[in-house]
């Protein structure tokens, strides 16, 4: 009976839900499981690797960061709310070759989701290639196919590899408008730019020809759009060339800060941090 009696009267131990503890508390916790430092998107399955080799400099170091995992965000709603913001906002998300392809860029889709529509917002980091590859809008833009016969009859060999040149030119800016509207859905307003940091990969930003690399035409309008804090370029061949695209986008940045139908703040391109690198370890 005393052992009965005890038992009533042996005090509760204290109780404590997990969503009484303060946010940075919480956000701790979850970074403890989500956050790994490099999120390598699509280069499980030997095809996604075939598709990502022509970019091996972003995942040489893969073998070095964990996988995240993500059941947590099946544990509750907030859980899935709260998780997820740590997770898109503390990792350095490496694209794969073709992103454009993959849900939440191009929807319908019978690829699997890259990340979620809610990550549009809210991701911060990620790591691009500016790959050839990518270019999907290399198509004949004549009436038919005899009128660029007689077209190219008139011409000697050297002429007609300038106009092909000339129009191929000419679909690669119009490959990089249609890339432009699919980022401009990651901005959360104009004076609340998504971005903090972008890697980008320039080792295969040759022209459709592959005999020039135009990296003025590679960087579109969504990088600066955007605005992240941070840049760093990857796949320069020599000094001289990162160099060069350093330049070509403290000079982008200086074009959108004097075209008044952007609508964005001024951005100070002696601020913002632009770092040639040849090394593989990100600076996150």
């Amino acid at each position: 009976m005393g052992s009965i009696f005890s038992k009533l009267m042996r005090p509760k131990k204290p109780t404590t839900n997990f969503f009484s503890l303060p946010r940075e508390i919480r956000d701790k916790i979850y970074g403890e499981v989500v956050v790994v430092g490099k999120v390598f998107l699509m280069d499980d399955r030997p095809e996604d690797q075939v598709r990502n080799s022509s970019s091996r400099e972003r995942y040489a170091d893969k073998h070095l960061y964990r996988k995240p995992d993500l059941a947590i965000f099946r544990v509750c709603k907030q859980f899935h709310v709260e998780a997820e913001e740590v997770y898109l906002t503390k990792n350095l998300f490496v694209f794969p070759v073709g992103w454009m392809n993959f849900p939440p860029f191009k929807n319908p889709s019978t690829n699997p989701p890259l990340f979620s529509q809610r990550a549009l917002t809210t991701v911060r980091n990620i790591s691009l290639a500016l790959d050839k590859s990518d270019l999907t809008h290399i198509q004949a833009k004549g009436k038919n196919a005899a009128s660029w016969g007689r077209r190219y009859d008139t011409m000697t060999r050297f002429q007609r590899r300038e106009v092909a040149h000339h129009d191929l030119h000419w679909h690669l800016d119009m490959n990089f408008e249609d890339q432009d509207e699919l980022f401009y859905g990651m901005r959360r307003t104009a004076d609340d730019p998504t971005l903090v940091y972008v890697e980008l990969d320039f080792k295969n930003a040759f022209c459709p020809l592959g005999c020039c690399r135009p990296f003025q035409a590679w960087l579109t309008p969504w990088l600066f759009t955007l605005r992240p804090a941070a840049i760093d370029i990857l796949g320069a061949r020599t000094v001289k060339e990162g160099t060069k695209i350093k330049m070509y986008i403290v000079a982008e940045i200086e074009y959108c800060n004097e075209d008044d139908e952007m609508e964005l703040e001024s951005v100070d391109a002696g601020k913002m941090d632009i770092q040639v690198r040849n090394r593989t370890v990100s600076r996150l």
